[in-house]
């Protein structure tokens, strides 16, 4: 913080950086004073990364002192929520953020619990209710305090218990048709497994 004189009356603020100089009054993209102008305090919203320089010089006619100081802009951490973006009712799901960056708190806006790893980069999310749920994780960089936030939006189906339909007794040679009761959208991998042995063959059938 600049503190400026007590004589030193409705300074103006100047915003510079090391690669620019003022032209015709106007500055580059490298910060915007939100309110302040004209006061000997203001806010400003930094917008690009890189060592800049704030000057504030005082327009009265009896002075004409300068103030710089330079501020070290960093770049927000960049990380992002693996995981499973679909996933069952009741059902244990492990989720981890991405990045060299350390968690300050995850959410579960909606619809599950953490089971653990609350203050960890990963987490454990059982999943209550169906329907699209979203898990929130804030976090920091590792070298210097920029904070940012991540996002992942999770949907959740019922997890009820299949049904087969068809015959379960049949005879070698027959082809018969089964049906998985329900709305499943998901393609589904038949198997088959088992059977019994011919002993005057010694050839497993199934």
């Amino acid at each position: 913080m600049v503190i400026l004189p007590l004589a030193l009356k409705n300074p103006i603020f100047i915003l510079l950086t090391r690669k620019q100089v003022r032209i015709n009054g106007r500055f580059g993209n490298d910060g915007i004073i939100e309110s302040g102008q004209n006061t000997s305090s203001a806010k400003i919203k930094w917008l690009t990364p890189g060592t800049h320089q704030l000057t504030i010089k005082n327009a009265t006619e009896f002075c004409n002192s300068e103030f710089t100081l330079n501020v070290d802009v960093q770049e927000l951490p960049k990380a992002y929520i693996t995981g499973v973006k679909t996933a069952c009712k009741s059902i244990e799901e492990n989720y981890a953020l991405a990045g060299d960056v350390k968690i300050v708190k995850w959410i579960i806006l909606s619809g599950g619990t953490a089971q653990n790893g609350m203050a960890n980069n990963s987490l454990q999310v059982k999943w209550n209710s169906i329907g699209n749920h979203e898990i929130l994780a804030i976090y920091n960089s590792t070298s210097i305090y920029c904070q940012d936030t991540a996002q992942i939006t999770v949907t959740v189906i019922d997890n009820a218990m299949p049904e087969i339909l068809g015959d379960t007794v049949v005879c070698v040679n027959e082809l018969e048709k089964y049906i998985l009761k329900g709305n499943y959208n998901d393609a589904m991998n038949w198997e088959i497994s088992g059977g019994d042995y011919d002993i005057a063959s010694d050839k497993k059938i199934g």
